[in-house]
């Protein structure tokens, strides 16, 4: 293997390696933003479920 090609290979390696290491923290990022949103849509429906009594109450009569 001439050193041509061993700068080539180096080349995708780097290449890769660092594509599989933005990959890995951008999957990070997503998850914790999907935290984030599970979070708020546990929020939204414990409001829904605080006001939905006096809903149930004005549909009973």
């Amino acid at each position: 293997m001439n050193t041509i090609e061993f700068t080539y290979v180096t080349k995708i390696v780097h290449i890769v390696g660092g594509t599989l290491v933005h990959l890995k923290s951008l999957v990070a990022w997503i998850l914790r933003f999907k935290q984030i949103d599970d979070i708020e849509i546990i929020n939204s429906n414990r409001t829904a479920n605080a006001a939905s009594p006096a809903l149930e109450i004005s549909s009973g009569s």
